[in-house]
């Protein structure tokens, strides 16, 4: 047992040496984390770019704050055996909900097929790392709800998509664009 324990506290110093532990905000607010490892990295950054979800932003739209939630990141975790990238953010429109879906329904067609979801709002977006789904399309069977008022607007594979959630917010419309891109060793994208 104790052979197991010296093991195993070794290999955690070696592992934790080789560590770097980055973090950059302003006035005591965490917007970017780096950590890097000799077995990977993990970057979180909340000040997102729109553009990094891989679509347009939404003509007079507004981000979406809630206390100190940006309601925002950008996550990249990396290693040899795999990595996932997702992009979210949140953001609000006086614009009505319908114009909101039928311009990002439009958007997402570059994309490919665009799958409605009806009756779901939230960011939970499956990323399914199985080797043989990773390609299969995207669709309305994870994440659903009974919001009846929300929809998510979905494209692409299972390991990579973009999706946009829409919903009445107000008189007005709240709504999170969402890119995820999740690689395994064996596909090496």
């Amino acid at each position: 047992m104790k052979r197991i324990l010296l093991v195993v506290s070794i290999a955690l110093l070696l592992m934790f040496a080789g560590c770097k532990i980055s973090e950059r905000g302003e006035d005591g607010k965490d917007k970017k984390v780096d950590i890097k490892t000799p077995f990977g990295s993990l970057k979180v950054d909340e000040d997102v770019n729109p553009k990094d979800t891989g679509l347009p932003l939404y003509a007079n739209s507004k981000r979406y704050q809630s206390g100190n939630d940006s309601h925002g990141a950008n996550v990249n975790i990396s290693s040899g055996l795999f990595g996932v990238k997702v992009v979210a953010v949140e953001f609000t429109t006086p614009d009505a909900p319908d114009k909101v879906r039928a311009y990002y329904e439009d958007a997402l067609k570059t994309y490919g097929k665009v799958v409605v979801c009806q009756g779901t709002y939230n960011n939970n977006v499956n990323v399914d790392r199985k080797p043989d789904d990773a390609d299969r399309p995207v669709d309305c069977s994870e994440g659903h709800s009974d919001n009846s008022d929300g929809v998510q607007l979905k494209v692409g594979t299972k390991a990579r998509q973009h999706v946009v959630a829409v919903k009445p917010d107000g008189s007005g419309t709240r709504f999170a664009l969402v890119y995820v891109n999740a690689r395994g060793k064996e596909s090496g994208s």
